[in-house]
């Protein structure tokens, strides 16, 4: 596979705290088009965290991965319309946790989208195909277009040319799945970063805690703008900065409102989500920076178990503003 890029930026290097004065190992790989890496004890056995880890992620990029011809989204994606596509059990817990934030901002977060992300030259095609193309991939948008059939794992569209994009969900739910696995296999201790989205589990020297830095939009090279102390949790980030086009003249951000079928136009450039499952910080991210500012905020605060840090840049003076909920404040590193 190529990649399967995520709308969101990276976080910062995800570090343990007192790192000098607390020895670890680091155990690195590849997947979904980015690397992952995970820290451990340093007496922790790599080799085997690394079968563990790089299995679960294998099986979640092979079923999930647009760019795989074989997968469940890219058989359903060539099905004609009205035709049942079986799929994994795994593939359709992923769509069931899309389809609850996708109600959850009113649609505004799609996963039909992907026909117009690709159209824009944010897919497999790197350049925007013609204005007609893309209007014709706005038509294509909508998650109540898919039928699904939960006893028989079967997917249905009722519109030719629909297809599905989990990628804003399938790699938090990998790290999700690679965590578990790890703690089914003895390991208690640990920091897991795949392309950004951190899993953190049990603990990092005697602090008892990790520190996840949350990178500070457009600055090059990159540097943390605020940090997080975070114990059995999850913390993934989606901005507007990372993945830009020319399209029509005008440099347009990856994500989309599928409400509008337009690119977000904010003065919000990221969204740092703080969750107990990466599956549900990563979709939750992604949807607060597709939204808007004041709705996202809205989604946050009443959302339980969501926290977030949002960070704004004044189009006039170039600004960076945070805003803290309240429980991402009390995670905040002093």
């Amino acid at each position: 596979m190529a990649r399967m890029p995520k709308a969101a930026a990276l976080l910062l290097a995800a570090l343990g705290s007192c790192a000098a004065e607390h020895e670890s190992s680091l155990v690195f790989g590849e997947t979904m088009g980015t690397t992952w890496q995970l820290t451990l004890p340093v007496d922790a056995d790599g080799a085997e965290a690394f079968s563990v880890v790089q299995a679960e992620l294998d099986l979640v990029e092979e079923l999930m991965s647009p760019w795989r011809p074989e997968s469940d989204l890219s058989r359903f994606a060539r099905a004609d319309v009205g035709v049942a596509v079986q799929v994994a059990p795994e593939t359709l817990e992923v769509l069931e946790l899309a389809r609850e934030v996708w109600a959850a901002s009113g649609g505004a977060f799609d996963p039909t989208v992907g026909a117009l992300v690709e159209a824009s030259g944010f897919g497999v095609a790197e350049e925007p195909a013609e204005r007609a193309v893309r209007e014709a991939a706005e038509d294509v948008i909508g998650l109540d277009l898919i039928t699904v059939d939960s006893g028989e794992r079967t997917l249905s569209k009722a519109r030719v040319g629909l297809s599905l994009d989990l990628s804003a969900v399938a790699k938090g739910y990998a790290v999700d799945r690679a965590g578990a696995a790890l703690v089914t296999s003895g390991f208690e201790d640990f920091l897991l970063e795949v392309g950004g989205e951190v899993l953190c589990r049990g603990e990092s020297g005697d602090k008892g805690h990790w520190v996840v830095g949350v990178e500070a939009p457009n600055l090059l090279p990159a540097s943390a703008l605020t940090a997080l102390r975070v114990k059995d949790m999850a913390v993934a980030t989606s901005g507007d900065y990372r993945n830009k086009r020319e399209v029509d003249g005008e440099l347009r951000a990856h994500i989309f409102n599928a409400k509008t079928g337009e690119p977000i136009q904010s003065d919000l450039t990221s969204v740092t989500v703080v969750a107990h499952e990466c599956a549900t910080a990563d979709a939750y991210a992604t949807a607060a920076m597709a939204m808007g500012y004041e709705d996202a905020w809205e989604l946050v605060l009443g959302t339980p178990g969501v926290e977030a840090v949002f960070v704004s840049r004044s189009h006039e003076t170039g600004v960076l503003e945070q805003r803290w909920s309240e429980g991402a404040r009390a995670l905040k590193l002093r």
